[in-house]
């Protein structure tokens, strides 16, 4: 009776793990995939995106310990979390369930350091994304990515410089690519006025740009982008360039 007890619960073990999914996925009753965007840096640059990806139907979170930039994001109808995204307090009060992705736009390099490597655990390292701040040299993102963790731009661009872009009226957009405009349209039509930050696909996966030369986005997506105003174009020279 022992061994045939046994062999009973194992059955039943195996045979719920092997079709726990199928069946749930035919009952559409599984939870979707997570597509979220867990924020580290509630500032201009962190709301101007969220705003963006918020429209576009997915979740974001924006973590900052700056009471001032949270109350802006809050403004913004952005959901936040005021305090330090490194804490006890953060591991016991925030849901990362429906996050995916964790962009880490802090201007302070030590805690970009620190809270990527914090979090590597809850994040596929594919999915860590950060920024190059102005005292970081590209050598020292080179040496950054033999831990797992991406820059956007592959470093080229800097956190300061989007910065100054927004204050000089940038605004996040969102363009549909087709058969009729694609991506090569898109970047010809642009010039140096847009910076593409990630793009969308009709099934819902995101790509970033972390890598300008392989980013392709293919018609049916669409591509969210940083556009320069036409006042920060006529006045001074590009600050980026595709």
């Amino acid at each position: 009776m022992v061994p045939l007890t046994f062999l009973v619960i194992m059955g039943t073990i195996l045979l719920q793990s092997s079709t726990a999914r199928p069946l749930a996925r035919w009952l559409d009753a599984s939870e979707p995939e997570p597509r979220g965007f867990l924020f580290i840096g509630a500032q201009p640059l962190s709301q101007a995106l969220a705003v963006e990806l918020q429209k576009n139907g997915l979740a974001t979170l924006l973590v900052d310990h700056d009471w001032g930039a949270i109350r802006e994001a809050v403004m913004q109808g952005l959901a936040t979390y005021w305090g330090n995204p490194a804490s006890v307090h953060a591991d016991r009060n925030l849901d990362l369930s429906q996050f995916k992705y964790l962009l880490v736009l802090s201007p302070r390099r030590e805690l970009n350091l620190l809270v990527m490597h914090y979090y590597r655990p809850e994040f596929d390292p594919d999915n860590i994304f950060t920024i190059r701040t102005q005292n970081e040299s590209p050598v020292e993102g080179k040496n950054l990515s033999k831990y797992g963790e991406r820059y956007l731009f592959d470093g080229s661009v800097t956190y300061e410089e989007l910065q100054h872009l927004l204050r000089r009226g940038a605004t996040m957009k969102t363009t549909l690519l087709t058969t009729e405009f694609t991506y090569q349209d898109y970047l010809r039509q642009a010039g140096e006025s847009r910076l593409p930050l990630l793009a969308i696909d009709p099934n819902g996966r995101i790509a970033l740009a972390s890598a300008p030369n392989v980013f392709a986005p293919k018609p049916g997506w669409k591509v969210l982008a940083l556009s320069r105003s036409e006042r920060a174009r006529s006045t001074e020279p590009p600050v980026v360039a595709l």
